[in-house]
């Protein structure tokens, strides 16, 4: 569901910090793929959407009533906070932005990028990348 809570800034971001994990020899490849625009026919969205209307009538004032909301909408939909309201979290937090400088290289690298839907980074180029737009759109 990536798709749905990444957008253009944020995406870069995420970019760049699969670029350093490549980089870091976490990994030797990474891939990520987007649906093309407008699809519909993906179970994912369904649960999303059905999140989405309660989310929508409900009132929300901290992470636990969202969370109730997602455990609420459907069956098919669980909530797992990765923090609580007294600002301890399950998993650690970094500033990536800063790390990377990011607002700077985003916008200088990754122009066009609403446009591609598959993107790897592998060991032999991490920094350049492989960014490959759908066939036929």
């Amino acid at each position: 569901m990536l798709h749905h809570f990444l957008g253009h800034h944020s995406f870069g971001e995420t970019c760049l910090h699969l670029m350093w994990r490549v980089l870091s020899g976490l990994h030797q490849e990474i891939k990520i793929s987007f649906l093309l625009v407008g699809h519909t026919k993906f179970s994912p969205d369904w649960c999303f959407g059905l999140f989405k209307r309660l989310y929508k009538r409900t009132e929300i004032t901290c992470l636990d009533d969202i969370a109730q909301v997602a455990e609420r909408s459907a069956q098919c939909n669980h909530a797992q906070l990765v923090g609580h309201l007294d600002g301890t979290s399950v998993v650690p937090f970094y500033d990536w932005s800063t790390f990377f400088d990011s607002d700077r290289v985003i916008k200088t690298a990754l122009k066009g990028i609403s446009q591609m839907q598959h993107f790897r980074f592998t060991a032999d180029k991490p920094v350049e990348g492989e960014i490959m737009e759908a066939i036929g759109c």
